[in-house]
């Protein structure tokens, strides 16, 4: 899942103008945030993004859509770090280093695109959805798919509610 949203830095005044998934490579479908078919994705037993916990989560919480406790997210984010902790893990990194297929000519611009966000987007979710299976082909060569399912996944939710509710700490109880 990716979206495309206006440039605000405060979600609750900006909009999101468009909502893309895939579910296989070479593919992507956009919709409309208010089309029903969003809070069905965002009920699926998984969720793979870029970015997602960091900036589309934010958004949709914004919006008024919510995402399960039960749902699982991978955040290709965050799966870069753990195989490569010391590289930017945005789109264009991560889908010359995992894409799987690979990409020819990926590219992320620097330029403005407003007027073709539907077409962005629809790349952007394959990009993705191709990283995270080259991702977790290398993840699973690693030895690492226990961490990944038992520690950055379950923590990604976390990550995000600690966002959205403040970090509290209890000084009754710490030690």
């Amino acid at each position: 899942i990716d979206i495309e949203n206006s440039i605000s830095k405060h979600q609750e005044d900006g909009e999101i103008y468009c909502v893309a998934a895939t579910t296989s490579p070479r593919r992507g479908i956009c919709f409309t945030p208010d089309d029903p078919i969003v809070k069905e994705l965002l009920n699926s037993e998984t969720i793979v993004g870029q970015n997602f916990v960091l900036h589309d989560q934010w958004w949709f919480k914004h919006k008024g859509y919510d995402i399960p406790n039960t749902t699982k997210i991978y955040d290709t984010r965050y799966l870069g770090k753990l195989l490569n902790p010391d590289t930017p893990n945005d789109l264009v990194y991560l889908t010359g280093e995992f894409a799987s297929p690979p990409i020819r000519g990926y590219w992320k611009t620097k330029q403005e695109y407003k007027t073709n966000k539907e077409g962005i987007a629809c790349i952007d979710v394959d990009a993705t959805l191709r990283v995270f299976h080259g991702q977790m082909e290398k993840i699973a060569n690693n030895g690492q798919t226990k961490i990944v399912e038992d520690y950055i996944v379950p923590m990604s939710k976390v990550v995000f509610d600690m966002r959205w509710a403040g970090m509290k700490i209890n000084k009754e109880v710490m030690d």
